[in-house]
């Protein structure tokens, strides 16, 4: 006998569902009867440290606010000194300095060189016998320059350089010499940041080893082997600085045991990013190194906290990926190139819940002019260069990319379900998706899959199946705020949530310990938040939150060394967890007092919103009006026949004896 939908989702927990849906707009309730407090005329940002301690609106005048003018409390009236804008203002005078250092310093050579041309002209005039010629080309209005340049032509044997010539031309030798290629240990300088090429060659090689095997944007051999060779078929100068710059923000202290300070880092990074910047502008958009280079400037901005300007840039690379028209690199190459730009746009769109550019095609075999074994390399757990020594492993860089191409192609319809596009969203548009994430994670390769045995594990396979579960969490999350959803159907979708949520962040706090959060890539701290929200809601009763709440804050306060985002993506947790009304940890007061410098300007500028949440409020409109009633019909439908065919492996597969046992599975 089948089992009915009822028996399928009936939980052996006595647990009932206590949360109230809770919505994009909603920011804390309050009773709108009463009298309503007076706003001040004008509140700042940055309040003194009476009126954040009291908790009320600070109007910011200096030296004493009027709180503290009207409480008499003048003489403790003091202001913080704003962390993030000090620091912008000490790089920027950095900045500025250095550049006044090099005007100063092209001044000073222009002066010496000037000095070179009197005194060449004056010897001359003693001993040269060359006075009359040169009295009547002063006459005739010539430069001191022209006429210096004239004297050395007329007899190349006696030149002797100056001081001054003499160092510009070892200056000159030497960039040749630095220009040069002597095989592959010696590739030109692509960047004039900095001559220090080994620290060039640790940033890329840390790009490799964190960023690229977790967005492949790029071919690694092509890039290399162009690097190396002086060529510009798969390389250029704008590429390889944004690079280096999405490097700096893995480039830790310990760097050149500690001579680098964290404003050392940031300046290094800014120049790097405007000399990408300056080089991007002047190059073709429609070249594949140009759409490349935006993509990973997307990466950096939004490592920095700058998620509005990071949008733009990865618009500009899926624009002009798909305008372009071409090649003007391998087959295979753009093939790698296009998935990740695809991919990345679909993973970021699914993040800040906006409908993403329809690919090009929905039934496109990805990767399908790519080489597995052929591109394929090792992967060392590098940090420091003396870390190259390490043993290596395969890195199955490419195969992960195929299945995190696949994957997003489900999150993409994911996506137009939920945005509207597809019409109204019913019960068989949710569980098809459904179907079709366990059927993804069903046939995952074993290679990528294994991540229990550490020595084998990889970072990117890690961070795939985080992935993988956030996902999930994102389609069920919309589901859950239904009305009319009966006993056995909202704890079937409630507990299947926590499960996903629990189980990503497990592979978090795997990935914490193997790999640590100074080296992940910038979208793994957004499924942080999406799976510690989920778990936190619709975890189970026995759950204490307060684990979930520090771990979570912890996370990311472990991850802000590197990643200046996650500041504002505390401060937007920290808002959600009083939202909900949860409690949290004393001994997280530190973290919490160090993020009170966000506001709403910061959040908005972080992912382009001011909160994480989803938007559920704009997605349950769209829901067809017997959604409610058409679960149970509808998973009869799709499921029942599959439990006959046997069509699941045992992890995946039967959802009845799973949906029996998932209160034990979130109990592991």
């Amino acid at each position: 006998m089948i089992p009915s939908f009822s028996t399928l989702f009936r939980s052996t927990s006595d647990a009932t569902s206590s949360d109230q849906p809770q919505t994009f707009s909603s920011s804390g309730s309050s009773s709108t009867s009463g009298r309503k407090r007076r706003a001040p005329d004008s509140v700042t940002l940055n309040a003194c440290t009476n009126c954040k301690k009291s908790r009320v609106k600070c109007d910011g005048v200096k030296p004493v606010c009027g709180k503290c003018r009207s409480r008499r409390v003048q003489d403790t009236c003091h202001y913080e000194v704003h962390v993030k804008t000090a620091k912008e203002q000490m790089i920027r005078e950095i900045q500025r300095l250095r550049q006044e250092k090099e005007h100063l310093e092209e001044r000073h050579d222009t002066l010496e060189e000037k000095h070179d041309w009197d005194e060449q002209i004056i010897r001359a005039l003693k001993d040269d016998g060359q006075g009359d010629e040169i009295i009547l080309r002063l006459k005739r209005g010539e430069t001191y320059q022209s006429i210096a340049l004239w004297l050395s032509s007329l007899s190349s044997t006696d030149i002797r350089l100056s001081p001054t010539s003499s160092h510009h031309l070892t200056q000159v030798v030497a960039e040749y010499h630095r220009n040069a290629v002597k095989g592959a240990d010696h590739p030109r300088h692509w960047t004039s940041v900095t001559s220090d090429t080994v620290l060039i060659e640790h940033l890329i090689m840390l790009y490799f080893t964190w960023i690229h095997p977790a967005h492949v944007l790029l071919e690694e051999s092509y890039f290399l082997a162009s690097y190396r060779s002086c060529s510009d078929t798969y390389c250029s100068k704008p590429l390889v600085n944004v690079i280096c710059a999405m490097s700096c923000h893995l480039l830790h202290g310990s760097w050149k045991g500690g001579a680098m300070t964290e404003v050392d880092i940031d300046v290094l990074q800014e120049q790097f990013m405007d000399e990408a910047r300056a080089g991007v502008s002047m190059t073709n958009y429609s070249k594949m190194s140009t759409i490349q280079t935006y993509a990973i400037m997307f990466l950096t901005e939004l490592a920095s906290g700058h998620g509005l300007i990071a949008t733009s840039h990865l618009r500009l690379a899926t624009e002009s990926w798909v305008s372009k028209q071409g090649e003007d690199q391998s087959r295979e190459s753009e093939d790698i190139a296009s998935w990740g730009i695809l991919t990345l746009h679909t993973a970021w769109s699914a993040h800040i819940y906006q409908k993403p550019s329809a690919p090009t095609s929905t039934h496109a075999t990805v990767f399908d002019d790519v080489s597995f074994d052929k591109h394929d390399t090792d992967w060392r757990h590098y940090r420091e260069p003396e870390d190259y020594a390490e043993l290596s492993r395969p890195s199955y860089v490419i195969l992960v990319a195929s299945e995190q191409a696949k994957l997003y192609r489900i999150v993409h319809e994911s996506i137009a379900v939920y945005c509207g596009g597809l019409g109204r969203i019913t019960a068989q548009a949710i569980l098809r998706l459904y179907e079709r994430y366990l059927r993804w994670r069903e046939e995952l390769p074993r290679d990528i899959d294994n991540i229990s045995d550490e020595s084998q594990a990889l970072p990117h396979s890690l961070s795939l199946q985080v992935q993988y579960h956030t996902a999930l969490v994102q389609l069920f999350h919309p589901v859950l705020h239904l009305d009319g959803l009966d006993e056995a159907t909202q704890t079937f979708f409630r507990e299947t949530t926590a499960w996903h949520a629990r189980s990503g962040l497990a592979m978090l706090e795997q990935y914490r310990i193997r790999f640590s959060c100074c080296y992940q890539a910038t979208l793994q701290v957004f499924c942080l938040l999406h799976l510690s929200d989920a778990l936190m809601r619709y975890g189970p009763p026995d759950q204490p939150t307060s684990d979930i709440v520090r771990f979570c804050f912890e996370y990311l306060e472990e991850s802000k060394s590197g990643f200046r985002i996650c500041g504002p993506l505390q401060k937007m947790f920290h808002l959600a967890v009083l939202d909900y009304g949860m409690p949290i940890p004393e001994d997280l007061e530190p973290i919490i007092s160090s993020i009170s410098q966000y506001g709403p300007e910061e959040l908005l500028d972080a992912c382009t919103r001011s909160s994480y949440t989803q938007p559920t409020s704009q997605i349950l409109p769209n829901m067809d009006d017997d959604i409610a009633q058409d679960f149970p019909v509808v998973w009869h439908d799709l499921f029942e026949e599959s439990f006959r065919k046997d069509r699941y492996t045992e992890e995946n597969g039967n959802l009845n004896s799973r949906s029996m046992q998932i209160n034990s599975i979130l109990n592991l």
